[in-house]
């Protein structure tokens, strides 16, 4: 994960969260293959707790990276902040606030990208009037001075 699309500390999360997944992973297939009741009830209690920590870590992922892309909007950065949203909607497609967001950010990032091309329209118009105006003052100068410029 680039450190410029994920913060530290979400890439920290995500560590944290496969760490969690392997343990439930260990913790289920033991399970499977114990016959001693007390040690089976122990880690399915392991794995109720783990899935619950699970939850919960998911839960601060997603909240923490939709402050996240709220702070990149507001900072105007659309292009990372679309990237973000897009990447935390692939893990909770089902977050509204996300797509609400992912659907926010495409607007307004078509929209900077059409005021980019009217300035940049705009500029190069401008510019060919000041081509213009330069060859008929310098052709002016010439035409009365009688001087090459």
């Amino acid at each position: 994960m680039p450190d410029d699309l994920f913060p530290l500390y979400l890439q920290q999360l995500y560590a944290r969260r496969s760490q969690l997944q392997e343990k439930l992973a260990r913790s289920r297939q033991e399970r499977d293959f114990t016959d001693d009741p007390k040690h089976q009830m122990r880690l399915e209690r392991d794995q109720v707790e783990t899935e619950h920590a699970l939850y919960q870590l998911e839960l601060d992922i997603c909240q923490q990276g939709l402050r996240e892309v709220r702070q990149r909007k507001l900072k105007r950065s659309y292009d990372k902040a679309l990237l973000l949203a897009q990447h935390l909607l692939l893990d909770q497609p089902d977050h509204r606030e996300l797509q609400q967001e992912v659907v926010e950010l495409e607007k307004l990032e078509q929209q900077e990208a059409l005021a980019d091309s009217y300035a940049a329209r705009l500029l190069r118009i401008v510019d060919e009037r000041f081509k213009v105006i330069r060859h008929k003052v310098m052709a002016a100068l010439r035409t009365d001075t009688g001087r090459r410029y």
